[in-house]
């Protein structure tokens, strides 16, 4: 059952590293339920475990307005005090 759920989560992480890690995460969750529930032995465990998940580049951040117009103004202050000679 494990060698199965890395099989599929490597081969859909090289199309999609960000899908595999949320399929991971829903598995994962399925499974500890499945045990806490009785559904599945606690001792056979979660066959997601120990499947490292794809790093993700870290989301730039969005500014609000106010914050955009600060730095932009702080940017031409800057600019302006390297031209001077």
């Amino acid at each position: 059952m494990r060698a199965d759920i890395a099989r599929f989560f490597h081969e859909y992480g090289r199309r999609k590293p960000g899908g595999a890690n949320r399929s991971h995460d829903i598995l994962r969750n399925l499974f500890d339920f499945a045990i806490a529930w009785g559904h599945r032995p606690e001792a056979a465990g979660n066959p997601c475990k120990g499947i490292v998940r794809y790093r993700r580049p870290p989301r730039g951040r969005l500014l609000g307005a106010v914050r955009r117009r600060t730095r932009l103004r702080l940017r031409s202050s800057t600019v302006s005090c390297r031209l001077r000679p």
